[in-house]
This record gives structure tokens, sequence and C-alpha cells, in this order.
């Protein structure tokens, strides 16, 4: 009882604190064409996110993780395609974020099964589950954040 009471005010103070300059913003965004200094650097922002994000991957293709069952081994692996970003600048006309920028993209799991651990973990792999992500990163001091 205690925490939902607690959640609850936690929830009232957060949409309190917005600010409604902000808040109402959302509706007349102006989205930034793909020649607008700010895309550029969001595009190359982009495309420095999903190399970092392939590469902090637990189980990369060069770190497959095999997992036991009855009767075959499963290697599995997690992997951002960059060919399935796309991306989007959009003036908010607040004063403290005046720009924001929307990154989408498909990660995707891909496994391989076999009879042995290193049949496993050598391939070929499939693709067997997608899951779109959509990140939202604000300009600020000159840089996205």
């Amino acid at each position: 009882m205690k925490r939902g009471i607690t959640v609850l005010i936690l929830v009232l103070v957060l949409f309190l604190g917005i600010p409604c300059s902000y808040a109402g913003s959302q509706e007349g965004t102006t989205v930034l064409g793909k020649d607008h200094t700010l895309y550029v650097q969001f595009q190359d922002f982009a495309a420095s996110r999903i190399l970092t994000l392939n590469r902090n991957f637990l189980h990369r293709p060069d770190n497959v993780s095999i997992t036991v069952g009855n009767p075959h081994f499963t290697g599995r692996y997690f992997s951002i395609d960059p060919s399935t970003t796309t991306i989007e600048v959009k003036l908010t006309g607040s004063r403290l974020t005046p720009y924001i920028g929307v990154l989408t993209y498909i990660e995707s799991i891909y496994e391989c099964r076999g009879p042995s651990r290193i049949s496993a973990s050598k391939g070929p792999f499939y693709p067997v589950s997608h899951r779109k992500v959509t990140e939202i990163f604000r300009y600020n001091h000159n840089r996205w954040q």
C-alpha cells in the first residue's frame, strides 16, 4: 500500500514538473531536412551509436552464447544491422532542448543449432527474433546527448 502511494506521488511530481512549453511542443514539431547541418551531425552520431551498441553486446558473433538443449546445442548472439537504422531530427520549440534526434533500428537475435558446442558456435546463424528499438536524444550544449 505504501509503495503504491509512493509511486503515485513520484508520477505526479514527474508530470507536474514538466514545463508546459515542452509538453505541448511535441504536437507542432518541425522535422529538419537531410541537408541540415544538425541532421548530418546526428547521422554521424547515430552511426557511431550503432557501432558502440554492436561492440558492447555481451553475446556477439565473436562471443557466441551456447545453451545446452536436448538433443541439440544452440549458439546465439545479438546484432544490429546498420542498414535498418532510420533517423529524424526535430525542432521542438523548447529553450531547454531545442532539437531532438530520433534513432530507430532493428535489433536481431541470431541462432545456430548443432549436435555439439563447436558446431553450434560456428554457424551458419539465422535470425530468429527481431525487436524494433527507438531512442530519443537531445541536442544540448552543441552536441548530441
